[in-house]
């Protein structure tokens, strides 16, 4: 009687995940043949066109583009990294590396898995500066900010074994996240744009810039929403905010601690920051080790390339200057 009564039960368990698997099936295929066809979403339709000619001009170029000397040392320096079970590395945090390496377990030791950290990420950007635009004007002027992502020569061209492409991509979600949260105040989008930032972190020590960048526009948005800055409750969210990324950044910082407890070393952006004898000897020679980063951020040439875009994307600086 007892087994007659757990295989009913089991059955009918089954035939509700059966019921709840065609339930979410049938609303997928109802929101494809939607965009396939009604009138009101031809800019989802662009956008998927665009999905897929940004995922296609990024594979050609992952495949196909020549070797820099940043790609010959992050491809080589990933290779084992998840045995190996450091910390960090010496130059960047470590969540890129053993990203890749987790790729090359699944492709093999390939030039595609070595770039296929570049390729989604950097395809994936065109659909969050869709959505992040979106929010900020209207649904035409997003899909023309997804177009400049799709053909934007310097973000194709970034689709090899470097971190600045999935790093943008936590960056983004963490801003797009951001401003789930700020419209709705709900603390589950705090959460995961803290989680977001926080894989930034681990992934680029550029990441904080995004950082500052959100909170400053935090400040613009609740001011312009004319609701006050600074209370308790705005102070203990930013708290959790930063304390989520803090833990996110406790691998790199232990590395660095102990590193320079035990020889006196950081790594190499650390040690433009405590400049010390012994890591000024160590990392001689390369580029940019004679100015502290202090010393960089207060040098007017060190923003050169801010007329960059002037030379490189005519089209983007004219939209620039019509803004």
């Amino acid at each position: 009687m007892e087994k007659e009564v757990l295989e009913h039960k089991n059955k009918e368990a089954g035939t509700r995940k059966k019921s709840f698997i065609n339930v979410k099936f049938d609303k997928f295929l109802g929101s494809v043949i939607d965009i396939a066809y009604s009138k009101d979403k031809y800019i989802e339709r662009w956008l998927i066109i665009l999905l897929v000619i940004g995922f296609i001009l990024r594979l050609i170029a992952s495949l196909n583009l020549g070797v820099l000397a940043d790609d010959m040392v992050y491809a080589s320096q990933s290779a084992g990294i998840w045995s190996a079970k450091i910390l960090s590395t010496h130059s960047n945090p470590p969540l890129f590396f053993y990203l890749t390496d987790l790729s090359y377990k699944t492709f093999g030791y390939t030039t595609f898995a070595s770039r296929f950290w570049a390729l989604i990420p950097g395809t994936l950007l065109i659909f969050l500066s869709f959505l992040i635009s979106k929010r900020l004007f209207n649904k035409e002027i997003a899909l023309f900010t997804a177009f400049f992502v799709t053909f934007s020569t310097f973000l194709i061209r970034m689709s090899f074994t470097e971190m600045s492409l999935l790093v943008l991509f936590f960056s983004m979600f963490g801003v797009y996240s951001g401003m789930l949260f700020l419209e709705s105040r709900k603390n589950k989008f705090l959460f995961l744009s803290a989680f977001s930032f926080g894989l930034g972190v681990l992934t680029k020590y550029n990441a904080p810039f995004f950082i500052i960048a959100f909170l400053v526009y935090s400040v613009y948005f609740l001011k312009d929403k004319k609701e006050k800055i600074v209370t308790k409750k705005n102070i203990y969210q930013l708290t959790a905010f930063l304390a989520i990324i803090f833990v996110f950044a406790l691998p790199f910082l232990a590395f660095n601690y102990l590193l320079y407890k035990d020889r006196g070393l950081t790594d190499v952006y650390f040690s433009r920051i405590i400049q010390t004898e012994k890591t000024q000897e160590f990392y001689a020679g390369l580029a940019g080790q004679e100015r502290s980063f202090f010393d960089n951020a207060l040098n007017f040439d060190s923003y050169g390339n801010t007329t960059l875009v002037y030379r490189s994307d005519l089209i983007l600086f004219i939209f620039a200057v019509l803004a």
